[in-house]
């Protein structure tokens, strides 16, 4: 979530005497993206190589945690982990609606202007 889109939708949250005592989901956009969506609109807006392999969920979690096991023999920090493949194959979806229709929310700052925002302050990885 964009730090403006936050910002706007706390604003609207504070001067909408109807919203005290609700929750609200505040997103970047409000069309649904798979974690895959995402990583991919990542790596292209930092010139990182695109995710290019996929695992069934079963295989991902037995590769984890071998590599887990490894890192305690070896003393590493293992680039994936058991948690990681939870999270990344976790299936949720957080509808905004709510924060459109009674707050009147609309995301200024879009996902595509987000990373590409990230990019420019964080660099890319051979910048890095």
């Amino acid at each position: 979530l964009h730090v403006v889109n936050l910002l706007e939708g706390m604003r609207l949250a504070l001067t909408t005497p109807e919203a005290l005592g609700q929750t609200y989901v505040l997103v970047d956009n409000d069309q649904g993206m798979t974690f895959r969506e995402y990583l991919t609109r990542l790596a292209e807006a930092v010139g990182a190589p695109k995710p290019t392999i996929t695992l069934p969920r079963s295989a991902a979690m037995i590769l984890a945690m071998a590599i887990e096991a490894a890192a305690q023999v070896v003393d590493f920090t293992p680039p994936i982990t058991r948690s990681g493949v939870r999270f990344i194959t976790r299936r949720c979806t957080f509808s905004a609606r709510k924060a459109r229709e009674e707050l009147g929310h609309a995301p200024t700052v879009g996902v595509q202007e987000a990373l590409e925002e990230f990019a420019r302050v964080y660099g890319t990885p051979h910048e890095a």
